[in-house]
């Protein structure tokens, strides 16, 4: 799909004057309660005569109203003493005091490979060091897991972290061997009450580093983050797992994206020169060459990738461009700016209608490429008549 590509500010401007000459020129109590005369059994001892099984309450007409009284602020206070909370997962007994996990970089470089903004350009599966274990849980229980610590900061996409390394950041997930509560990939923070036969899980196996592009150039070179992830099972008392990296180092290399275009003539002036209205009208006014060269470094390839480029402005079409400050006191009035390539193309005024620039040369790390156009005042309907008839034109990069 295409990636909208960060704008390259260069400017076209136009200088000129429309004239009549001819002169040429762009977010409890544990107390025990007794019945009002002091006898009886303290309350929850014994045994109360009125109520043979604990939720029930029996009044006969021969006892009197006292009895009636006490009976049931002794049956509801034994009611209402607490009950334990009943742990909603199990440990194996086979697992170990300690279930901590330890990430560690293997050795090598990584290749970025060539994936539109937000994709995956490379994945690293690193097999998690340290305890692992299984729980029992209910159906119904739920396990968490959420990054407790990140060296590197957070980027716009979610769960994904920007690197030193421009147009890279990176996203960690975590999966296992077999479906411990863990199906596909999953990347925190999440909760989840995902179980293998409807009662099974277990810590995961893997660590899955992967290397998103988070923008239009890419560079390479080495990236170093420490990490840490809890995981946490709901035990009698709550098992936290934590999963951790230090210093963790990968090399990235690339061959497939250009890490800049640059232009080498920021902005220049077309000077269109004094135009007598009469040629405008006509349409015989004489176009005006412009030019520009960019510069796209960090790939190396034999073969040089496609540039593409558009435009920007006050434009009502493609290839044309409207005055500046048209309607005003002194600026010259039904007349526009043509704009075409030098292939005879109206130049584009969208990103879905960029036009490929030409190849000029290689370069040590890269290629240059060039684009030629023409600019012309043409009638824009009505009369033409005289004034300053100045516009100016961005020019936008497409590529990688």
């Amino acid at each position: 799909m295409p990636v909208r590509k960060t704008r390259t500010e260069n400017r076209l401007t136009s200088k000129a004057h429309v004239r009549n000459t001819r002169t040429p020129g762009t977010g409890s109590d544990d107390r025990s309660l007794r019945p009002p005369d002091g006898s009886g059994s303290p309350a929850g001892r014994g045994r109360v005569p009125s109520a043979p099984r604990f939720n029930e309450v029996h009044v006969k007409a021969h006892r009197s109203p006292s009895s009636r009284a006490w009976l049931l602020p002794v049956l509801l206070g034994i009611a209402g003493l607490p009950t334990a909370a009943k742990a909603a997962c199990s440990p194996w007994s086979n697992n170990g005091d300690n279930l901590a996990q330890t990430i560690t970089a293997p050795a090598g470089t990584v290749t970025l490979a060539h994936v539109p903004m937000g994709e995956v350009m490379a994945k690293v599966q690193i097999r998690l060091a340290g305890g692992m274990g299984n729980f029992h849980c209910t159906a119904d229980s739920v396990y968490s897991m959420a990054v407790a610590n990140m060296s590197l900061p957070p980027s716009s996409q979610s769960n994904v972290y920007q690197t030193s390394v421009e147009g890279v950041g990176v996203r960690i997930g975590y999966h296992s061997a077999y479906l411990g509560g863990w199906p596909t990939i999953r990347y925190p923070p999440f909760e989840s009450s995902e179980y293998i036969y409807g009662t099974l899980v277990s810590t995961p196996y893997y660590a899955d580093v992967e290397f998103i592009r988070t923008g239009m150039a890419v560079g390479k070179g080495r990236v170093t983050f420490s990490y840490r992830a809890d995981l946490r099972f709901p035990t009698a008392v709550e098992t936290v797992v934590p999963i951790s990296g230090t210093n963790l180092q990968f090399n990235l290399t690339q061959n497939s994206y250009y890490g800049a275009c640059v232009s080498n003539l920021p902005a220049q002036e077309v000077r269109m020169g004094e135009v007598m209205t009469s040629r405008i009208q006509s349409g015989n006014a004489a176009a005006k060459g412009f030019s520009f060269t960019v510069d796209c470094d960090g790939m190396n390839v034999a073969s040089a990738p496609t540039v593409k480029v558009y435009f920007e402005g006050d434009a009502a079409k493609d290839g044309w461009l409207n005055l500046q400050d048209a309607g005003k006191p002194g600026i010259a009035a039904g007349v526009g700016i043509e704009l075409l390539s030098d292939k005879h193309v109206a130049l584009p005024f969208a990103r879905e209608r960029a036009i490929p620039m030409d190849w000029k040369s290689k370069l040590p790390n890269g290629h240059r490429y060039g684009f030629s156009g023409t600019a012309r005042y043409v009638p824009s309907g009505g009369a033409v008549t005289p004034g300053q008839a100045d516009a100016q034109l961005v020019y936008v990069l497409e590529y990688n």
